[in-house]
C-alpha cells in the first residue's frame, strides 16, 4: 500500500507530519494532498541524497544574499565614509546573521507543511520534507542549532557594544522564532511582510553597524529600508502566488487579507519606497549610491507583469517569485558597487 487517508488534525496525522513515519508501515511517508478533512499521505520511493546535499538545498543557501548583501553594503558604506571598522566582530556578526537567516528558513519549512500549506505540488519552500530527504523533526532541529549558532557568533559584537547589539540581536532572535512559529506566528496573521522588512532591513543593518564601530552611523537606516522594503516585495510576491492555498489552510498573509488586486499595487509601493530609500542617502553621499536605479526597468516589467494577470493562480506569474528574488540581489549589487565607486 502505497497511499494512506488520514482524518485531518488526527495524532495519527501529527504523528506522520513530524515524523514521516507510519507505525504499521515501512517507508517514509509524506503528505500529499487535502481532501475535505481528509490528508492523503504516500509513500517516497526515490532514494535520498547525501545528508550534506540535503541540507544546502534544505537551508536554500541561493537566498542568503537576502541578508548577506545588506550586511556587505554597510560595511562598504563605513568604508566610504571612512569610519575604522573592527573587523572581527564585524565577520562574526554576518556570520551569525547567515545562520539566523538559515534558521528562519528552516522554521519556516516546518510552519508551512505542518500547516498543509507546502506540499509536493506547492511552489514554496526548499521541498526537502516533501521530498522524504529529510523529516520535519529534523529540519526544526537544524532550525535550533542554526539558532543557537547565529546567537554565540554574535557575542563579540555583544562585548563592541552591549546595548545596540542587546536590543537587534533580543528583535531578531524573536523574529526568527515567532516569524512562522509560536508565540507569534507573525507569517500566519498577516505581519510577515513587516517582519521581512525589520529583520533583513533596519534591524539587520543596525546590527551590523554596531558590531563594525559601537554605534549606528548615518546613513545606515536608509540602507535598511531601501533592503527591506525590496526583501518584502519577495515575499509579497511569494503571497500573490498563495493566496488561494493560504486562504485555505485559514493563514492570513497580508496579500490574502488585501486581495490580488490590491496586492499588486502593494508590490509597486514595495519598489517606490526602495528607490526613494536610496535616493535620500545621496545627501550623505555621492551620486554612485543611485547606480540601483538602473535596475528600475525590472521593477517596472514585473509590475507589469501583475497588472496583466486577473487573478493570483494565473500562468503568468509562475516566475514572479523568482523575479523579486533576482530583482532584490541586482539592487543589491548595484548599490555595493556604487559604494565601491564614491
Amino acid at each position: 500500500m502505497d497511499r494512506i487517508h488520514l482524518k485531518l488534525n488526527s495524532a495519527m496525522q501529527r504523528l506522520m507530519l513530524w515524523t514521516g513515519r507510519h507505525p504499521d508501515y515501512e517507508g517514509i511517508w509524506v503528505a500529499h494532498e487535502v481532501h475535505g478533512q481528509d490528508v492523503l499521505f504516500e509513500r517516497i520511493h526515490t532514494e535520498s541524497p547525501a545528508k550534506l546535499k540535503s541540507w544546502l538545498v534544505a537551508i536554500r543557501a541561493i537566498s542568503l544574499t537576502a541578508t548577506l548583501m545588506p550586511a556587505l553594503a554597510v560595511c562598504l558604506w563605513l568604508m566610504a565614509m571612512e569610519v575604522s571598522i573592527q573587523w572581527f566582530p564585524t565577520l562574526c556578526a554576518i556570520a551569525g546573521v547567515l545562520f539566523l537567516q538559515i534558521a528562519v528558513n528552516l522554521f519556516n519549512d516546518v510552519g508551512d507543511y505542518l500547516k498543509l500549506i507546502d506540499l509536493p505540488t506547492s511552489l514554496g519552500g526548499s521541498g526537502v520534507i516533501q521530498k522524504g530527504w529529510l523529516t520535519t523533526k529534523q529540519v526544526r532541529n537544524g532550525a535550533w542549532f542554526s539558532l543557537v549558532l547565529g546567537c554565540l557568533l554574535g557575542v563579540p559584537a555583544l562585548i563592541q557594544a552591549p546595548v545596540g547589539i542587546l536590543v537587534c540581536g533580543l528583535m531578531a532572535v524573536l523574529g526568527v522564532i515567532g516569524y512562522s512559529g509560536k508565540p507569534f506566528n507573525l507569517k500566519y496573521r498577516a505581519l510577515g511582510d513587516f517582519a521581512v522588512f525589520a529583520l533583513c532591513g533596519p534591524i539587520l543593518t543596525m546590527g551590523v553597524s554596531y558590531a563594525a564601530t559601537g554605534a549606528i552611523e548615518m546613513g545606515v537606516l536608509l540602507i535598511g529600508c531601501f533592503f527591506g522594503f525590496a526583501a518584502a516585495a519577495i515575499l509579497n510576491a511569494n503571497n500573490m502566488n498563495d493566496i488561494e492555498v493560504d486562504t485555505g489552510r485559514g493563514a492570513a498573509t497580508l496579500a490574502s487579507v488585501i486581495g490580488f488586486q490590491l496586492a499588486r499595487n502593494w508590490q509597486a509601493a514595495y519598489y517606490m519606497a526602495a528607490y526613494v530609500s536610496i535616493g535620500l542617502l545621496v545627501e550623505a553621499s555621492s551620486y554612485w549610491v543611485m547606480l540601483p536605479m538602473v535596475t528600475l526597468p525590472l521593477a517596472i516589467k514585473q509590475i507589469a507583469t501583475l497588472k496583466r494577470a486577473t487573478h493570483s493562480s494565473d500562468e503568468a506569474l509562475a516566475e514572479i517569485r523568482f523575479d523579486a528574488a533576482k530583482l532584490h540581489l541586482l539592487m543589491g549589487v548595484c548599490l555595493c558597487v556604487g559604494l565601491l565607486l564614491v
